[in-house]
């Protein structure tokens, strides 16, 4: 036996290093371990004793356990799968206990735990003064043990610090990583203790090169020259598998998350919360030591980690984020035939990975002289004074304006703004009237940086409105080459990449930012803050367009006021602009004429395209622009007034005398302009941007393509016009669309006008159907402005048909409210065009309450579909087909009433009907199936649900595709009458599917896609992966709340899930207090009988059983199945299971044979109702077998038999159901531990109660109340069998120090070290 001190804390000399005649040594060598690791254990790898260490020969099972290796034979190995965290799974799991466990797995009656060789994921024993079983094998510490051997003059130390991530004291408190003060340890460390001259290699694995890297920067950049040791004398860094950056597919955030998930920390998120690694942090880190790297100070060799931990994690860090830089010509790296933590545990010199290592070392034994520091550093000085152009990109929507002239003060005032210098302004805002010119400047700005900035990057992006900023962010994203999908956070994906100082500078131009909420993160209900889109950062620069001052000011305090132009810049624009028609002799009516237009530059540049377009002279415009003088538009100077210019700047009015006389000018003309004029008059009352092309031409269809072009080309050569030739639309400027309106007013022709275009749009407007949604998207802006202009109209009919076509796109899109407001005035309109009782009435009526029955307003819906349905009954019969579609509406809504009986009733009914007056595969009939499905879900007859759904869904997904909304619907259904019966992976695929559907066809922004955010987290929760759950959750309340409000319906079903969630997870009084309050807002808004409500009193039954308080439970037991049997009935398979929960309550009271009794009936009908193998059966086989182990009398008690009958049942089915790793099967696992304890099978009994807590630690934290109740119970189970003399135990009061972190106890004395012994 021999032993050496490793200190923990600190620097600890391995090797010495010098040779017998008293010389210095050759190198200091230094390893530092990563988080959660040891300055021992984490180089060492076990091996067997015989035999010197630098000879033996790799142990064919070496392994981290405590337990005995498996046999063939176990009974148990069929079990031993991986979980999706990577660890041994099922039965053969193995766990480390709370507590200090008192004895070994290693005893021969032991049940084995499968094969843990090479698991990475078991944590070592921590030494500790406790009985222990003789260690078999002895740790191989190889920069002690091997490395010596082959540099004997290297002086070799290992340095540890605190590696755990969130350290639990006595009191609860968490002391926290910190990664800076341990980098700044480590450099005071190495500075004081290490030699003058000697040069050194730094060998660090995972995180420890992250601390490396940070303590060579702070080394070379403190101002202290006593500190400037290590990055003076550091000539080479050795990296095991640390992440240098994270990639597209592997962030900062999914690496940290992988570590903390090896070092088996009970939760990711302590990654962010106590050590604060984020992206910004650390590359800030890597971006410093990439300078030092660049400067030639150090050789870098990395090594990757050539397996990964476990097929869920796969590599802990990728090989993207491992390497420093494909280009650099400092760095060489290789791969270690290894996974992260193996790739370091070499347990022999003939280990592949050791000879690596070796040979990576001696090549730089040869590179630590002066002449080589001059040549490393000449290597990078060469390399770095390359130019290799980073990519640059361009997307500005606009040519650039040859015609362009003056706005030198302007531009001047920009160079200023965005020169460099010791002041960096990023964002900059250009501000004036409409029509000033500010998008021109903008233009002329974004091709100059091209032409003499190549190497920034421009980028143009319009804030007219959010969907135009998110277009331009979108586009972005194409153009940097980043894929994107409906799934993408698009704000987040532009962000990182303009933050990303490696994509180079940029500009970015965010132009007609003349609405803030376009921009304000916060949407109007806080202060104004800026989308993080838009990030301020010292390499790029912004440039804001607006037309308000105030709102240039809300954003930066850099602002540039744009004016008239000058005389010069004036008239050089008037001439440019009418190109050949120029002559000097005009010289004093372009004087004239630019007085009058207020030196406006659109005005001109109209005046301008007019008179060259038409050949005129100045004086033939001048002399038309006086005869339309005296029109002034009062609506135009209330817009200006709302700019917020300084008083003493005196109002333009010229453009809208221009206009004015444009369009005059434009009527006036024989061919062309009347059409140009008509179709400028009908844009003027649609919404200025995004006119689609389409729409025009259904304007005046009998004018032809070729006419229609001419019109258009004139107004775009008069600039009244803008197109965008990708989206084949047109856009008008804001003043020159009120201007058309004005002239319209003074010409008597408002109305006209404001008519034709309700007509064009509303036979344009399709009937709102899926299939016609791309076309509805592009119109229903439109339409909800000529519906502003046209509530005085005569034409009803027209209205009407609008009204319902743009609601019925907006129902179906989700917009409730909008659709409501439309259809109660459709309602309206064709009462008066057709009567009370014609079929357009009703047909009305029918969309308006099923559009308030989607809003949860139920009683008016219910009242509105009962009164059609008797009116329609009345006309037309109860068996019409119009009258059936008024039916299911009644049926649909009293199934949301919880009337689930009746409902099926009226849709069993109408399917039938149906049938027989449509046919089979008509759309109506599969409607009925399909709500009859889901109320014969809602009633538990799930067989014939689900024959009647899948069904349902083959008809539909022929007929009408798997988009379309009414597949989606019974897929849906579908997917929970799956669920309801255990055929879990089935239903997530289904949902998974959809939910992907769903947000690519809707959005995010719609109920429908919250609806399936809900259902993929009540399928993760179900299967026991309650942090995948719980996003979904989330992201579907946050969108219910936002769209529906906080008591809709599909709002309370998501809320409802929140207390069953909080409960799985442990945290009791949460789930009590989430339960209480739901269950007070279902009686207030639902009523006291609702099956929603009786639903969420059971629920409340059960985590009062949790608290213990079991009266309580009792009641509420009590009072939801009291409820069900009335709304339900008693055999119902949803009011069984509260039954059997009621009857372990009674178990738990002390009343054994009542709550037998009790669990038994319920069983027996959950068995009958739902199969063998449901959730629910099992619970009850769980509830029954706890109740006869209390019964038991005797290790030979009869109800011992049965009981451990039930719990092996249950554990198959649980196992088959829920899957191995799911928290529900280990709970199982430990009721079967107990049985076996309790029919005398002890040894057994303690090895399942271990494998029981292992995966529990793993599902559910070790802070979970099942994980410390179930850890009591084999520190008991343990005692017992030292008691029973089951096992031999000796006391050692040193241990093998082989845990990570615990091999040096923290309260021990100075300088105690690690005992290893070698026998």
């Amino acid at each position: 036996m021999h032993a050496f001190k490793v200190h923990k804390h600190g620097l600890t000399e391995l090797h010495p290093g010098t040779s017998f005649n008293g010389e210095l040594p050759k190198v200091n060598i230094v390893f530092i371990h990563g988080l959660g690791g040891h300055p021992q254990n984490t180089w060492s790898s076990e091996h067997a004793v015989s035999g010197d260490p630098a000879d033996r020969r790799p142990s064919d099972q070496s392994t981290n356990s405590t337990t005995s290796p498996i046999r063939k034979d176990s009974t148990f190995n069929k079990f031993f799968k991986r979980s999706k965290t990577g660890a041994p799974l099922g039965l053969g799991d193995c766990s480390t206990s709370i507590a200090p466990s008192i004895m070994s797995s290693d005893t021969p009656d032991a049940v084995s735990p499968g094969d843990m060789s090479g698991n990475p994921f078991v944590t070592e024993p921590e030494a500790m003064h406790s009985p222990v079983f003789s260690p078999t094998k002895r740790k191989v510490f190889w920069p002690m043990d091997l490395l010596p051997r082959d540099f004997p003059t290297a002086r070799i130390f290992t340095f540890g610090y605190d590696a755990k991530l969130v350290t639990m004291t006595t009191t609860g408190q968490r002391s926290k990583l910190n990664f800076t003060r341990h980098a700044h340890e480590l450099l005071v460390t190495l500075n004081r203790e290490l030699d003058d001259e000697v040069p050194i290699i730094l060998c660090a694995h995972s995180l420890g090169g992250i601390l490396s890297k940070r303590a060579l920067w702070e080394s070379s950049t403190d101002l202290n020259p006593h500190t400037k040791k290590l990055s003076k004398l550091t000539k080479v860094v050795m990296f095991f598998g640390t992440p240098h950056r994270g990639s597209s597919t592997a962030g900062w955030g999914e690496i940290g998350t992988n570590i903390v998930s090896m070092v088996k920390l009970d939760s990711a998120q302590h990654l962010v919360g106590s050590l604060n690694l984020n992206s910004e942090i650390l590359d800030n880190i890597h971006s410093d030591f990439m300078k030092l790297l660049n400067r030639g100070m150090f050789y870098v060799h990395t090594f990757q980690e050539g397996k990964p931990i476990n097929n869920y994690l796969g590599k802990i860090v990728e090989d993207f984020s491992s390497k420093i830089d494909d280009a650099s010509p400092m760095q060489i790296h290789e791969v270690i035939d290894g996974h992260h933590r193996s790739m370091i545990r070499f347990s022999s010199s003939q280990d592949a990975g050791y000879r690596k290592v070796v040979s990576a070392l001696k090549y730089y034994m040869n590179m630590l002289d002066q002449k080589h520091d001059i040549e490393r550093r000449s290597i990078a000085s060469t390399y770095s004074a390359k130019e290799l152009p980073a990519k640059t990109y361009f997307s500005v929507p606009y040519e650039r304006n040859f015609d362009f002239v003056g706005r030198q003060d302007c531009l001047e005032a920009l160079d200023k703004f965005f020169a460099p210098g010791p002041k960096f302004t990023p964002f900059v805002a250009l501000h004036g009237l409409g029509g000033i010119g500010k998008t021109q400047v903008a233009i002329e700005l974004a091709h100059r940086w091209k032409q003499f900035s190549p190497g920034y990057s421009v980028f143009w992006v319009h804030a007219t409105t959010t969907k135009s900023l998110n277009q331009g962010l979108e586009g972005i994203l194409d153009q940097v080459g980043i894929t994107h999908s409906a799934d993408t956070n698009t704000h987040t994906a532009v962000e990182d990449w303009l933050r990303t100082k490696s994509n180079g500078p940029w500009l970015l131009i965010v132009d007609n930012v003349d609405d803030l909420s376009v921009l304000d993160e916060n949407s109007g209900k806080k202060g104004f803050k800026l989308l993080s889109c838009i990030p301020k950062t010292d390499h790029g620069h912004v440039l804001f367009t607006s037309r308000y001052r105030n709102i240039a000011t809300k954003i930066t305090k850099d602002l540039i006021r744009i004016d008239a132009m000058s005389e010069s810049e004036a008239l050089d624009l008037l001439k440019t602009n009418m190109h050949g028609t120029w002559d000097d002799e005009q010289i004093s009516d372009a004087d004239a004429l630019l007085k009058e237009l207020s030196y406006i530059p659109l005005a001109i540049a109209q005046a301008a395209a007019y008179i060259h377009d038409r050949e005129f002279t100045v004086a033939d415009y001048l002399e038309l622009y006086h005869e339309s003088e005296e029109n002034r538009s009062v609506l135009l100077e209330r817009e200006i007034s709302e700019l917020s210019i300084d008083p003493e700047f005196e109002t333009p009015k010229s453009v809208l005398k221009t206009s004015w006389m444009s369009i005059d000018r434009l009527k006036a003309d024989g061919q062309a302009g009347p059409l140009a004029t008509e179709l400028l008059a009908v844009m003027s009352f649609l919404d200025r941007q995004d006119i689609p092309l389409f729409l025009l031409k259904e304007f005046r269809p009998k004018a032809g393509s070729l006419k229609l072009g001419d019109a258009l080309g004139m107004l775009k050569s008069f600039s009244l016009v803008t197109e965008n030739s990708k989206a084949k639309t047109l856009s008008m400027h804001r003043l020159v669309q009120l201007s058309m309106r004005k002239w319209l007013e003074e010409e008597g022709e408002v109305e006209k006008y404001c008519e034709d275009a309700l007509s064009l749009v509303s036979e344009s407007f399709p009937d709102g159907s899926f299939k016609t949604w791309d076309r509805c998207k592009a119109l229903i802006v439109h339409a909800d402005t000529v519906l502003e202009h046209t509530v005085e109209t005569e034409n009803h009919s027209a209205r009407a048909k609008l009204q319902q076509n743009c609601a019925n796109f907006q129902n179906g899109r989700g917009q409730y409210a909008a659709a409501e407001a439309k259809f109660a005035e459709v309602v309206k309109l064709r009462t008066q065009l057709f009567g009370a009782d014609s079929i357009e009435t009703l047909h009305a009526m029918d969309q308006l309450a099923w559009t308030l029955r989607n809003q949860a307003k139920n009683d008016e819906a219910i009242s509105l579909a009962k009164k059609t349905l008797q009116m329609k009954e009345s006309l037309l019969g109860a068996k019409s087909a119009e009258t059936l579609i008024t039916s299911h509406i009644v049926a649909t809504i009293t199934g949301d009433r919880g009337k689930h009986q009746d409902a099926a009733k009226i849709h069993q009914s109408n399917l039938e009907a149906r049938k027989e007056l449509l046919g089979l595969e008509h759309l109506d009939t599969l409607r009925s199936a399909s709500n009859l499905s889901l109320e014969l879900w809602e009633l538990g007859k799930f067989v014939e649900a689900e024959d009647l759904a899948r069904e349902t869904l083959a008809s539909r997904n022929r007929l009408l595709g798997e988009e379309h909304p009414d597949t989606l619907e019974i897929a849906g259904i579908l997917g929970f009458i799956l669920e309801i019966q255990g055929k879990y992976p089935e239903a997530m695929a289904l949902k998974n599917d959809m939910l992907k559907l769903r947000e690519r066809i809707y959005g995010e922004d719609h109920p429908d896609t919250a609806d399936s955010c809900h259902d993929m987290g009540w399928i993760l929760h179900q299967m026991g992966r309650y942090n995948d759950a719980a996003p979904y959750y989330q992201r579907s309340l946050d969108a219910k709340m936002r769209l529906l409000g906080d008591t809709h319906p599909k709002t309370l079903t998501t809320r409802c899930n929140y207390p069953v969630f909080y409960c799985d997870k442990g945290d009791y009084d949460l789930a009590e207090e989430k339960s209480k309050s739901l269950i007070a807002t279902f009686k207030r808004v639902q009523g006291e009988m609702h099956p929603q409500t009786l639903d969420a009193t059971g629920g409340l039954a059960v985590i009062l059983r949790h608290l213990g308080k079991l009266e309580e439970a009792a009641k509420a037991a009590r009072t939801s199945i009291d409820g069900r049997n009335v709304v339900l009935g008693p055999d119902h398979p949803w009011t069984l299971p509260p039954v059997s929960h009621w009857g372990y309550i009674l178990t738990l009271q002390g009343k054994h044979a009542e709550g037998e009794e009790v669990i038994r009936t319920a069983l027996a009908g959950l068995e009958k109702a739902m199969g063998p193998e449901s959730s629910n059966v099992c619970t009850s086989l769980m509830f029954l077998s706890k109740n006869l182990v209390l019964q038991a009398k005797s290790t030979d008690d009869p109800k011992l038999d049965e009981a451990d009958q039930l719990a092996v049942r249950c554990l198959e089915a649980r196992k088959k159901l829920l899957g191995e790793q799911h928290p529900y099967t280990y709970k199982t696992l430990l009721q079967l531990s107990r049985v076996r304890w309790k029919r005398g099978r002890e040894v057994e009994a303690v090895e399942l109660c271990k494998k029981a807590l292992g995966g529990m630690q793993r599902a559910l934290g070790t802070e979970h109340e099942d994980v410390s109740l179930c850890d009591k119970e084999l520190r008991n189970m343990e005692l017992g069998l030292v008691e029973k003399g089951l096992v031999e135990v000796r006391v050692d009061e040193g241990g093998d120090g082989d845990t990570e972190g615990g091999a040096e106890e923290d309260d021990g004395e100075e300088g105690q070290g690690v005992e290893v012994v070698d026998i």
